[in-house]
């Protein structure tokens, strides 16, 4: 009855050890993924800028050929 209450911890700790490892690594792509999401978010922002830059030289340049 020991042996099997020694073996039953022993696999419970395996798998304690185990969860731990995996919640690990879940918690570092999940880290990694948002990294990323912010850098898209960014990306994003950064191109709507560039747009909005470009329809105004493209404004002051039809203005410039009209005079």
């Amino acid at each position: 009855m020991n042996k099997l209450k020694q073996s039953m911890e022993f696999q419970l700790a395996s798998l304690a050890d185990g969860l731990a490892s995996t919640k690990s690594n879940v918690d570092a792509k999940s880290d990694d993924l948002r990294e990323v999401e912010q850098k898209l978010a960014q990306q994003e922002e950064e191109k709507e800028e560039v747009k909005e830059k470009v329809a105004d030289v493209e404004r002051s340049e039809e203005h410039t050929s009209e005079l």
